[in-house]
């Protein structure tokens, strides 16, 4: 796998003023008219492939892993990603984690596949909501990951369509796994059926969901 180099700027667009410097690795955020060029997402992906480009001259095995945070965690709209980039994708912490979330989740995941990310790293950022979580909103987020890293392991996107969740019953102790199995695989449409179990296996809820498969 080579040599991983971490450049995960934790605080938006300041954080990347200071790392850019000179501005010779940004795309201008406004142009002469003060009307916005490219997202804030986009000038982080650019900036990701200016330091890949670079470190990769003196280690060409060398991968950087950039973070997908905050106000840039939204997937860039303009920019191609180098694929041996790799991102870290930190989802948002908001309350309550509901369908407008699992959404905004899954869909932007997908966007970053889609721009050309082949590896991701899943950085669970929810103790930010300093433990609010309602408890039956647990398997819906842990369901979501599990749709997102069963569904492109062939190396295609996915862009949900529909999702149903059942809750099925009160989980026992203090963990829960959950498991994504494929119900149907077309070339352009897939359907998993995934099961949230405690540790005692228990099903706790059922998600089924089907995606569009997106080609790069």
């Amino acid at each position: 796998e080579g040599r991983w180099m971490g450049n995960g700027p934790n605080h938006g667009k300041w954080a990347l003023s200071w790392y850019v410097g000179d501005n010779r690795w940004d795309i201008p955020e406004h142009d002469s008219n003060l009307k916005p060029v490219a997202p804030l997402s986009d000038r982080y992906a650019n900036f990701y492939n200016h330091i890949q480009a670079e470190v990769a001259k003196y280690e060409p095995s060398a991968r950087v892993v950039g973070y997908a945070y905050e106000n840039y965690v939204e997937a860039p709209q303009m920019t191609k990603v180098d694929p041996r980039v790799i991102i870290e994708f930190v989802p948002r912490s908001y309350l309550p984690y509901d369908r407008t979330e699992s959404e905004f989740f899954r869909n932007h995941w997908m966007g970053w596949k889609k721009a050309g990310v082949k590896d991701f790293i899943y950085r669970p950022n929810f103790t930010l909501a300093c433990g609010g979580y309602h408890l039956d909103q647990g398997p819906l987020i842990l369901a979501d990951f599990a749709f997102a890293i069963a569904a492109n392991m062939d190396e295609l996107d996915t862009v949900s369509l529909t999702s149903n969740v059942a809750f099925l019953g009160q989980p026992k102790g203090d963990t829960l796994f959950a498991e994504a199995k494929p119900v149907k695989e077309g070339t352009k449409v897939c359907h998993y059926e995934i099961n949230v179990t405690d540790n005692q296996e228990n099903i706790v809820a059922r998600v089924n969901v089907s995606g569009l498969k997106l080609k790069h």
